[in-house]
């Protein structure tokens, strides 16, 4: 297998980014099991939103995008914000290609994003996952990483009215 490159994400990076973001939130998001349950919300379905979330995100931040890139195509990616006030930097959407799951791609990116995170001085990291079964790999993954657990939180959905 040939060698992975961990690199700032480009704008030309962002079709293959949101191609991964999709297959790789697949049966692992609340936007998924929203739908599952309610139906699309909006009239639209979950991946034009998730699509959406993370385009606008992009948008605003383009320089808080790291690729992993094995042979010329990108394979994973992690987005991140950092609060320098409160000293904080958080690891946000991520996800590496499912035929490449298991090669250390993701822990790879963490890596490298909680260096930007001491290179800036934030004090502490932070991500977000659920605890279904579905997200089992990613907290494995964060654990990998040197991230401890700490708190638990429950989703709740209450259907508004008829349409």
């Amino acid at each position: 297998m040939s060698e992975l490159t961990i690199r700032q994400g480009r704008p030309e990076d962002r079709q293959r980014v949101l191609e991964i973001l999709i297959d790789g939130f697949r049966g692992r998001t609340v936007h998924h099991w929203l739908e599952e349950r309610c139906g699309p919300i909006g009239g639209r379905p979950w991946q034009d939103w998730k699509r959406r979330e993370l385009s606008g995100f992009l948008d605003q931040h383009p320089d808080q995008l790291w690729v992993a890139e094995r042979d010329g195509a990108v394979v994973g990616f992690v987005t991140y914000t950092m609060d320098p006030e409160r000293e904080v930097g958080e690891i946000r959407n991520n996800a590496v290609d499912p035929a490449e799951h298991g090669q250390g791609i993701g822990t790879a990116l963490y890596q490298r994003v909680l260096q930007v995170f001491r290179e800036r001085g934030m004090k502490y990291a932070w991500v977000e996952t659920g605890l279904e079964e579905a997200y089992a790999p990613a907290r494995r993954a964060y654990e990998k990483a040197g991230f401890e657990p700490f708190h638990q939180a429950v989703y709740y959905v209450q259907k508004l009215g008829e349409e």
